[in-house]
C-alpha cells in the first residue's frame, strides 16, 4: 500500500474523533462517513492467481473503515499490465465504478 494511505489513517485514527472506548467496547464515531479507495494493479489480486493474500490496500482499508465506522468503497482495477491489450477497456470499467460511487455520494 502507498505510504501516504497508511499515513492517512495514522493521522485520523484518533481516539475521541474517530473512535472512542466505554464500558461496552469500542464505538464508532465515522457512521455516515464515506471511504473510497481507488487502485490500479499491473497484476491481479485473487485465489486464481494464489496472490489474494498479497493485496494489503483494500483489506487494510476494509477493516480500519469498519472499525471507525465510515461506509467504504473501492474501485481496484487490476491486470493492466498482465492485459495491454486491455488496458483501456480496463481503466474505462474502472471510471464507470467510480462514476457510480460518486454518484451516491
Amino acid at each position: 500500500m502507498p505510504a501516504s494511505v497508511k499515513a492517512y489513517f495514522d493521522m485520523i485514527l484518533l481516539k475521541g474523533k474517530t473512535w472512542y472506548m466505554n464500558a461496552s467496547g469500542y464505538v464508532q464515531l465515522c457512521k455516515g462517513k464515506k471511504l473510497v479507495l481507488i487502485s490500479t494493479s499491473g497484476g491481479v489480486y485473487s485465489e486464481e492467481f494464489k496472490t489474494l493474500s498479497m493485496e494489503h490496500s483494500e483489506s487494510y482499508m476494509k477493516i480500519l473503515s469498519a472499525f471507525i465506522g465510515a461506509e467504504f468503497n473501492s474501485v481496484f482495477v487490476q491486470g493492466i499490465n498482465m492485459n495491454p491489450q486491455k488496458q483501456d477497456e480496463l481503466i474505462s470499467e474502472g471510471k464507470i465504478q467510480i462514476k457510480e460511487i460518486v454518484s451516491k455520494l
